[in-house]
């Protein structure tokens, strides 16, 4: 399972909710029919839009704003074989807790992915960002659970 998102408030009186969505892929994670899950439970959704800068998710069955208030603070998940990914994406989960190295030299893990607007960053051992791009990561295996990176001066 993979977090896709976080319920952060309600919407309106028919059980919508306003949520900090987490994925890439918002119209086919949250299309209609897709499943999301709450505290390890299954849930439909019934329709998704943006209104006013926020993202509003309809579950099937939440039908009041008591129901709704209920999930507020809750994270969703979703099964992490459902995404589309292209060549070259990753999810954040997948990168987590792997060995980075410089030729042969041990950099440390991958404790964060920080999103940020032109490109992702790496974080490793919390005191070397690396931009996830082709000209810094050289190679990703998720095999091996190694990421094999070149730094320019100043990085580390």
């Amino acid at each position: 399972m993979i977090e896709v998102g976080l319920i952060v408030n309600t919407q309106g009186l028919r059980g919508e909710m306003r949520v900090r969505s987490e994925s890439d892929f918002k119209a086919d994670r949250f299309r209609h029919g897709a499943t999301v899950y709450i505290d390890d439970v299954a849930y439909t959704v019934e329709s998704f839009r943006s209104a006013s800068g926020f993202d509003v998710l309809k579950l099937q069955s939440i039908d009041h704003i008591d129901q709704a208030l209920l999930f507020k603070g809750k994270v969703l998940m979703a099964p992490i074989d459902e995404a589309s990914l292209s060549e070259g994406e990753y999810h954040v989960t997948t990168l987590l807790g792997c060995d980075v190295y410089e030729a042969d030299a041990y950099l440390g893990k991958v404790t964060d992915v920080r999103s940020m607007p032109a490109q992702s960053l790496l974080v490793v051992d919390q005191r070397i960002q690396i931009p996830f791009v082709a000209a810094f990561i050289q190679e990703v295996d998720l095999t091996t659970r190694r990421i094999m990176v070149t730094l320019i001066e100043g990085m580390r």
